[in-house]
Order: C-alpha cells, then sequence, then structure tokens
C-alpha cells in the first residue's frame, strides 16, 4: 500500500507540471544522420524555448551534450505528439507533451524528400544558436586532430567511397551521397581558380580501404603551374574509424568539397568555410552515373581572409 500511495504520489505531481519537451527520432543512419536528427530538434528547443530530451546515438556519449541536456525518459505519463507538415511546429495545444521531430534530410535534393514529407527551415546562421550548438557538440576530452599547415590555403575533401559499409546500389540510387571520383576533379579544378598563385594543402577525409589510390588519380588532374600538397591517412583507415576525429578536423580547414553526406553538410551548416563545392543535381545511364549540377558556395569575407592570410611575398 505504502509503495502505491509513493507512485502515486509521483504521478500525481507529475500530472501538476503543464512543462513540454522536444526530442527526435533517427533515420536509422550513421553519425551524420544522428546528430542531424539532434540538430533539428535541437533547433525547435532553440526556436520555441522548449526543454530538448537527448536520446543517445554512437559516439554522442563521447560529445558535451551527453552531460548538459536532458536524458529522454524510459518512461514518461505525457502525450507524444509527432510533428507534422500539416503542424510542423510545436503548438502548445497540450499540456505535458513530448513533440518528436521526424528525422529529414538537410539536402532538399535528397531522393527520401517529398513534398508530403515533414520538413522546417533551420536558421543556420543564427550566432546564438550556432554557439550552443558548437558548445553542445564539442568533444568531451581533446582529439588527435588533422590540423593543416598555417601558411597553405587548407582543402578538405570528403570522399564519401562507400568502405564496404555503402552498396552499389547506394552508389546508383543515392548518387548525390557517393558521387563518382570525376565530381571532385571537377571541384578541385574550380577551388584551386580562386586561389591561383598560392601554395595549397589537400587532405582526403574518406572511408576508402585504400585513400593513396584516390590521391594519385586527383594528382592527375591538378594543373601542372598549381603549388598543390594532396594528403590522407596512411594507415588505420576505415568507415568505422576517426568518426569523430575527421568530422571535428574538417572545421580547420579554408574549403570544403563535399558530397550531400550529412556528415560534412552539418560541418558545413554550423561553420563558416571560404568555399564549399557540392552536387546537387546527377544522370544516371545504365550503371553510369554523371553529376550535372554543381554549386561552389563563397563567403566572400573568410575568403579575402584566406587570400591575405596565404599571400606569397
Amino acid at each position: 500500500m505504502r509503495k502505491f500511495l509513493i507512485l502515486f504520489g509521483l504521478v500525481f505531481t507529475g500530472l501538476l507540471s503543464s512543462e513540454s519537451y522536444i526530442t527526435y527520432e533517427f533515420s536509422g543512419g550513421r553519425f551524420g544522420d544522428c546528430l542531424l536528427s539532434y540538430l533539428h530538434a535541437k533547433w525547435l528547443s532553440y526556436k520555441y524555448q522548449l526543454p530538448l530530451l537527448y536520446k543517445p546515438f554512437k559516439y554522442s556519449s563521447d560529445l558535451c551534450l551527453d552531460a548538459k541536456e536532458q536524458a529522454y525518459p524510459s518512461y514518461s505519463y505525457r502525450i507524444h505528439r509527432k510533428l507534422s507538415r500539416q503542424n510542423p511546429s510545436p503548438d502548445f495545444g497540450y499540456a505535458s507533451c513530448i513533440y518528436e521531430c521526424p528525422y529529414f534530410p538537410e539536402d532538399p535534393s535528397d531522393r527520401w524528400l517529398n513534398p508530403q514529407r515533414y520538413r522546417i527551415e533551420v536558421d543556420w546562421k543564427d550566432k546564438q544558436f550556432r554557439k550552443i550548438v558548437r558548445e553542445m557538440i564539442s568533444p568531451k576530452v581533446d582529439l588527435v586532430l588533422t590540423i593543416p599547415p598555417a601558411s597553405t590555403i587548407n582543402i578538405a575533401i570528403h570522399i564519401r567511397e562507400g568502405g564496404g559499409y555503402d552498396t552499389d546500389h547506394t552508389r546508383l540510387y543515392d548518387p548525390l551521397k557517393l558521387p563518382p571520383l570525376s565530381f571532385y576533379i571537377e571541384g578541385l579544378r574550380e577551388v584551386l581558380d580562386l586561389f591561383v598563385g598560392h601554395h595549397i594543402y589537400c587532405y582526403l577525409f574518406t572511408d576508402a580501404a585504400d585513400p593513396a589510390l584516390l590521391a594519385v588519380e586527383l594528382a592527375k588532374n591538378i594543373p601542372d603551374d598549381a603549388s598543390v600538397q594532396i594528403d590522407f591517412r596512411k594507415i588505420g583507415n576505415h568507415h568505422a574509424a576517426n568518426v569523430l576525429e575527421d568530422f571535428f578536423s574538417l572545421f580547420q580547414f579554408d574549403a570544403l568539397i563535399r558530397p550531400q553526406s550529412n556528415y560534412s553538410i552539418v560541418a558545413s551548416c554550423i561553420h563558416d568555410f571560404a568555399v564549399v563545392f557540392f552536387p546537387t543535381n546527377f544522370q544516371r545511364a545504365g550503371n553510369q552515373i554523371t553529376i550535372t549540377e554543381m554549386i561552389l558556395e563563397k563567403n566572400e569575407e573568410i575568403y579575402q581572409d584566406a587570400i591575405a592570410r596565404t599571400a606569397i611575398p
């Protein structure tokens, strides 16, 4: 009887609370997808001043958010309401409600995105929101990062090659996530054109088992008069290794050439690069993929800073 009264008292006390929360669902994907799910819900939490309930995901225990966010309870008396296209934001029509933000890709060209699917726009340039995000997703302990030289224009190239995780089906039907090497060759050419006369350092962030093969192919297409060094991890490369180290290393670079992979999309959302180059459309002919549309975004202020920093006397 005493246990029943204690339980009843706890439930009754909880029912008196009208506070609502926001949380998120997962796509079943890897770190980039999970981090994006968290960030979309964090935007709603920030915008509507709702506490976020944190659901752990792989590597999240290594991030500050694991210690700072309120954990999602194993049981809750609150109403659960999934946000939808028809009801895209918390309407505060319920007391003691947990609103769930569905997973959706950040890239509007993602093949899973359709007019019936839930989507919100996040203001990734909001300075206060970005400050909160960078604090929350900071690593708990120092990581061994890839730090490029201070005297060069530094280009991060994220090549999602598959690495034994993605299949040929992904390569054919999600080619913006795994574009052919020709896309990276074109991207490197266009970015190099913006930094003529500067020494360039490129680093391949990739899940490829043998990054050296990619480096050789890229090097073949570099103009003879360009001063370019291509670097990569020499040993221990694997699609499930160095995930956090590579992610946080991206922020150390001036420019980013990336596929439409949430792993590097998130990096370009919460950090200002001088240049970002990415694919937006493709054609498929049998097993042949051709990237037909690409975008080069330039942040003029950061670009000019990089030019000034690396000017050759």
